[in-house]
């Protein structure tokens, strides 16, 4: 019984180093798709001229409805929803409170300058990303390694 708690114990451990290495992933993932998001803002406003509410209505990615569907009322609070950096949060919210307010030149431009914000923000996150994903391993082993260490 004591051997079947030990190894529940390493596993919790391990798995929360994983969960958090699986995280950072997702946060990449996530701007990632804010990216492809401005840029396909910024084509249909600069060459179809189409309005913001049916651009967020024909935009479909699974990981962005809730936050498209609250970004035209508030993009502060909608920004909240997105589990992203906070440098990243800024940006998105810098964006949509500027997008579809002034000519089609300023929209193009905020949606420009959001676009290279978030792909320096994308490559630093890759560039760090597998020396933080070993971290986060190697604590969620060494956290489960202790516990089993203090029940023995």
């Amino acid at each position: 019984m004591q051997i079947a708690g030990i190894i529940v114990l390493f596993c919790v451990g391990v798995y929360a180093g994983f969960a958090a290495s699986h995280a950072l992933r997702r946060r990449i993932e996530l701007t990632e798709s804010l990216l492809s998001l401005v840029r396909h803002i910024q084509n249909r406003i600069q060459f179809f001229r189409q309005e913001l509410p049916s651009i967020y209505r024909e935009y479909s990615d699974e990981d962005l409805t809730e936050f498209l569907a609250q970004v035209g009322r508030n993009p502060l609070e909608a920004s909240k929803i997105l589990s992203v950096d906070q440098e990243v949060r800024d940006v998105i919210v810098e964006f949509f409170t500027r997008v579809g307010r002034g000519t089609v030149e300023e929209s193009h431009a905020a949606a420009e300058y959001c676009a290279l914000m978030l792909e320096k923000h994308i490559a630093t996150m890759r560039q760090t990303y597998p020396q933080k994903r070993k971290v986060y391993c190697s604590l969620g082993i060494s956290a489960g390694l202790m516990a089993v260490i203090l029940l023995i």
